[in-house]
């Protein structure tokens, strides 16, 4: 009886462990996006703030 639930037990950690690995590895995914995202812009507003004469056009071509 108490094999069985130490089996079951280790069943249920193994399936916590991979669901645990799939969702880190999602979360990281977006994070990284996001992060990329958000560099993006900002060297778009870097670029198009420090040539502020030619700043629409750096803009469109940016964003």
């Amino acid at each position: 009886m108490a094999c069985n639930s130490f089996h079951v037990f280790i069943i249920i950690l193994i399936y916590v462990r991979l669901r645990y690995t799939i969702l880190m590895k999602s979360m990281v995914f977006l994070m990284k996006s996001f992060m990329l995202k958000v560099l993006l812009l900002f060297a778009c507003y870097k670029v198009s703030w420090g040539q502020s004469v030619s700043r629409s056009r750096i803009y469109y071509y940016c964003c």
